[in-house]
Order: structure tokens, then C-alpha cells, then sequence
């Protein structure tokens, strides 16, 4: 029974880490994704189990974008958002205009602080430092705002909740604010978003890996029921 039970526990790890795996390369192209990673540990009573998954917070490449109003951090630091939950935060920089005139994203969530586009305003300009501009109808440009950046203790402890957003939290700390390009936050790339850190080869890889794993961990739990059965028939 105790070689059943790790062959067991070997398919069940196998199976989340493929479910993992399977996930990243479903977001090899969603911007800003950050590759999960597994981490396993053999168990006192044989076989092995997850014992944690976390993200890879590294940067992704920087991708010019035909976005108007996208935005990238080149660097350390998150977009704060304000949602009807509180505060969120982002990576993706995929921002528009909405109808009242403020930067939101994709979700419809605006930055925080609030940006307002003046009614005659023809454009925009968004500095490496978070300087905002709007450019005039005339052609004159004023500064109408200010990005800040958000960092935390433990970006680990974030909290995911899909659609690029993440919470702070007690295992994350709370957020703490400073201007794009002020040690130790990165500065803004205007016009650009940050793609998917995911390693698509090592995905590949692992998969395979990760398949092999799972078949022959079915192939001993069929031979140990085939043990069994066989020690059944002798006893009866």
C-alpha cells in the first residue's frame, strides 16, 4: 500500500505542475504575464508533494506598442489602480481614455491618482519621470498630472486575481508610493507594453517533462494494482 501511496502522490505532483505549466503557455502573449513556477518537496513517508507555486517577477521584454496611451515600467514598481474593491494594481499598461476624459485600464479602472484629459485637449505626452502632459488644440502642452508607482515588501504576497490585477495584503505589506525613475523605482516607457516573461522553450521542456513524469507514475500504480490482485487470487 505505501508504494501505491507514492506513486500516487508522484502523479498527483506531476499533474499540478503540468497545470502550471499549462498556464504559462497559455499566456506566452498576455502582457505583463509573469511565469508561475513550482516548487516540490519529497514527503517523510515517501513520494512527493507542491509545496508552493510563485510567480516569477522578473522583467518582460518591452514590445512597442500601436496603443495611444500604453505604458510600460522599465524597471522596479506596479500601476496603481483604483477599482470598486480598492486599491489594485498592474503591470500592464494597456491605458485608454474612457468617455469622462480619465486614464483607465483595460478593466476600466482608473490610475491612481486620477488623470483627467482636458475637454480641448488633442493628445498626449507621458515622460520617463510620470510627468503627464496634455497637448492643447492650440498646440501649447500643460502638465495635468503625475504617475506614481507602487512597490511592497513582499511581491510574492501579492494577491492574484486575474485580468492582470493584483491586491496587497498582509503578506505583501502595504504599498509603498514614489515617482517613476526615483531609486528604486523604474521609469515610464510612453507608447510601449512589457510582453509575458515566459520562457516558451523551457515551458516546452518542461511539459515533456512533466507528461513522462505523470505516465510513469501510472505505470507503477497498474503494476502495484496488478501485485495486488495477483496476491488476492493466491489467498483465495
Amino acid at each position: 500500500m505505501m508504494d501505491f501511496n507514492i506513486s500516487l502522490s508522484g502523479l498527483r505532483t506531476a499533474l499540478d505542475r503540468q497545470s502550471v505549466t499549462a498556464n504559462n503557455l497559455a499566456n506566452v502573449t498576455t502582457p505583463a504575464f509573469k511565469a508561475q513556477r513550482v516548487a516540490q518537496v519529497n514527503v517523510s513517508s515517501g513520494g512527493s508533494r507542491v509545496a508552493s507555486v510563485s510567480a516569477n517577477l522578473s522583467q518582460g521584454p518591452l514590445e512597442l506598442s500601436d496603443g495611444g496611451f500604453h505604458l510600460a515600467v522599465r524597471g522596479n514598481g506596479w500601476f496603481a489602480l483604483e477599482s470598486s474593491d480598492g486599491p489594485r494594481y498592474t503591470r500592464a499598461g494597456i491605458f485608454h481614455v474612457d468617455n469622462d476624459g480619465h486614464l483607465a485600464e483595460s478593466n476600466g479602472y482608473r490610475l491612481s491618482p486620477d488623470i483627467q484629459l482636458p475637454a480641448d485637449a488633442s493628445g498626449m505626452e507621458i515622460m520617463p519621470g510620470g510627468e503627464v502632459f496634455a497637448v492643447l488644440s492650440g498646440g501649447d502642452r500643460v502638465q495635468i498630472g503625475q504617475i506614481r508607482l507602487a512597490r511592497f515588501l513582499n511581491e510574492q504576497g501579492l494577491s492574484q486575481e486575474g485580468g492582470n490585477l493584483v491586491a496587497s495584503g498582509p503578506a505583501s505589506g502595504d504599498p509603498r508610493y514614489g515617482s517613476p525613475g526615483v531609486d528604486p523605482f523604474g521609469d515610464i516607457a510612453f507608447g510601449y507594453l512589457e510582453g509575458s516573461n515566459v520562457d516558451l522553450a523551457s515551458e516546452i521542456v518542461d511539459q515533456i517533462v512533466n507528461r513522462v513524469a505523470a505516465m510513469a507514475n501510472i505505470g507503477a500504480l497498474k503494476t502495484e494494482k496488478e501485485m495486488s490482485q495477483e496476491i488476492i487470487d493466491l489467498v483465495a
